[in-house]
């Protein structure tokens, strides 16, 4: 999430909007329309979905600027070392949940250690965090990246192979939610079940084609007009709201309107400040803590897992502390440092 660019001013609009998502990604897991009607709860929904997405492709429109500018493949892999670090990182630091929930359960070591592995490795999340799933689609999304880029030379070619697997992507989570449909065929529910059992909910396969949408806009030339752009996002998320119901058909307009709100935002400049940067930073660290956050504050206040308004006010607004007390200290370090 924390891309850096060298022309950063250009795209402080993307720094921005990351900060808006990550408080809706707090929402996601908080549930701040918990118990509210239906219709409020759809429109969330219908909305929410962008978050991540736009996470995806920023990263991927940023890091192919980056590429643009070394005119080589080096930021992509050391994007790819940087968020595995990361991962590694923050698996560690919500391990003790993860413990936790076994525990709870009374789930045996021997297959506690399995699940957790394959959580590990396929789902990218565990109990109670769930966001991290995000940092291991990235490290899959930036390999797949390398091949595309190391592999194939025709354009035309990566387009196709990127459309493949987003297709494949939207038909496997579509497999998995048919699992409460009623009159399903068997083997469908088979697969389903398989699914489940290695890859979860198969979201972990977004960065593979949201990362290469993001790089792939970066090298755009072409500027499509901005009524048409705007008139594309919101027809496309009108058409997710209808079709929610429907995983396949709500998750491919979703991609749409991904990619159109991007283009959006691109079109904004605002001037350069500081602040942008300081949002950067904050946006990061409050997506990957808050679940901790938020873990902590239910536990201490109801005693059980609990939704609601509260739960998302305290936990973004702690998380934000958290953050903007992680950000002075890591930039006195960094200052001191520049002293020696």
């Amino acid at each position: 999430m924390n891309d850096n660019f060298g022309g950063q001013a250009e795209y402080n609009a993307i720094d921005f909007v990351k900060f808006i998502m990550a408080l809706v990604v707090v929402a996601i897991h908080t549930e701040p329309f918990h118990g509210s009607s239906e219709n409020i709860q759809v429109l969330f929904d219908t909305f929410s979905g962008l978050a991540v997405p736009f996470f995806f492709i920023s990263s991927g429109f940023l890091l192919g600027k980056r590429v643009q500018e070394n005119n080589n493949l080096l930021p992509v892999k050391k994007q790819l070392v940087k968020i595995l670090k990361m991962y590694i990182k923050w698996s560690v630091i919500y391990l003790p949940l993860a413990i936790y929930d076994y525990w709870s359960q009374n789930v045996t070591p021997l297959k506690a250690t399995v699940l957790y592995f394959r959580n590990l490795f396929l789902g990218g999340m565990h109990y109670n965090s769930w966001q991290l799933w995000y940092l291991l689609s990235t490290v899959y999304g930036l390999i797949f990246l390398l091949l595309l880029l190391n592999v194939i030379k025709s354009i035309q070619l990566k387009y196709i192979c990127v459309t493949v697997v987003a297709i494949f992507s939207l038909l496997l989570s579509y497999i998995v939610s048919l699992k409460s449909c009623p009159d399903i065929p068997c083997f469908v529910l088979v697969v389903g079940s398989i699914i489940q059992k290695t890859i979860l909910n198969g979201r972990i396969l977004q960065g593979l084609y949201y990362i290469p949408i993001g790089f792939f806009l970066s090298r755009s030339k072409e500027k499509n007009n901005k009524f048409m752009v705007i008139t594309l996002f919101m027809l496309t998320l009108f058409l997710r709201y209808i079709f929610l119901g429907n995983k396949f058909l709500a998750d491919f307009f979703l991609i749409a309107a991904s990619i159109s709100l991007f283009e959006i935002v691109i079109r904004i400049k605002l001037d350069d400040s500081k602040v942008y940067s300081i949002m950067r930073s904050i946006s990061t660290i409050t997506y990957l803590i808050h679940m901790w956050v938020w873990t902590i504050f239910y536990c201490l206040i109801y005693k059980e897992k609990t939704y609601g308004i509260e739960c998302w006010v305290f936990t973004s607004a702690f998380s934000m502390i958290i953050s903007v007390l992680y950000y002075l200290t890591k930039s006195r370090s960094r200052k001191g440092r520049s002293k020696i």
